[in-house]
This record gives structure tokens, sequence and C-alpha cells, in this order.
């Protein structure tokens, strides 16, 4: 598996994305990835947060944020198109297990990006990621952006 930080797999990063949502008070349950359908598995999400379904995903670089929402925006089109969900998902997590690779303005300018981004046919995006969960280790609170 690939390892990031301290030597932290993916794995173990979305463990400590939930246990930085319950020290802020939050519900933050796993969800089944395991799901399979003709011997495919099924497009999954990670978690349930306060309710509300979603995908995680850790940053680990510098890049733009603009790039992991059009990534997720395909997760959820696929997870949102299977046919046994009843409610479908417009959100995703982003955790910051490095405090300093979250950037308030850079995730002002990545949703702006984000917004205009285009599919092969030119056409904008069809975007399923409408809101977007930040969450940075050591803070008081979750952030909440919308897109």
């Amino acid at each position: 598996a690939e390892r990031f930080f301290e030597g932290l797999t993916s794995t173990q990063l979305e463990l400590g994305c939930q246990s930085e949502l319950f020290r802020m008070g939050h519900v933050a349950l796993f969800l089944d990835e395991s799901k399979m359908k003709k011997g495919n598995r099924l497009a999954a999400l990670d978690l349930e947060l306060d309710g509300e379904a979603m995908d995680i995903r850790s940053i680990t670089g510098h890049g733009w944020y603009s790039h992991v929402f059009a990534k997720k925006n395909i997760q959820l089109a696929k997870y949102n198109a299977r046919e046994d969900v009843e409610r479908p998902s417009n959100s995703v997590c982003l955790y910051f297990h490095d405090p300093s690779l979250f950037d308030h303005k850079k995730m002002v300018k990545s949703i702006g990006q984000f917004r205009y981004y285009r599919d092969l046919y030119g056409d904008l995006l069809e975007r399923q990621v409408k809101h977007v969960y930040c969450v940075v280790k050591g803070a008081k609170e979750l952030l909440k952006y919308d897109v």
C-alpha cells in the first residue's frame, strides 16, 4: 500500500479523519465498500457524516484541490447511478493530516476552477460534487464549502 507522511496508509488516514470528526462532535461511520455485482466491485463511498454519505480523500500534496473534485465527481456519478442507492450523494470529505496543506484561498480558487471543468465533448461537466467538507487535523471545527 502507498504510504504518506509518517508511513501512514490511506486506510490509516481515513481512520485519522474519523477520529478528528469524533473529536469535533460529529457522527462519522464507515460504510460497507464491499458490494459486488456480477463479480465486479460497485462504486462505493467511505463515510456517513452526520447522516450524509460521502467519500474521504486525504490531501497529501500541494496541487490544486480541483483535480480531487474532478476525480470524486466521477466516483459520485458512478455511485449515484447504482440501482440500490436511495439517497444520492453530493458531498466529499477532504482530510488534511498535515494542516499546512490546507489553504482557504486555494480552496475557494479550486472550487471556482472546478465549476468550469468541461467533459470530453467540451460541455460543462455535470457536477455531482456540490459540498466539500474539510477536516484539518487539530482544528476546532469542520469546514464546509458549497460548490
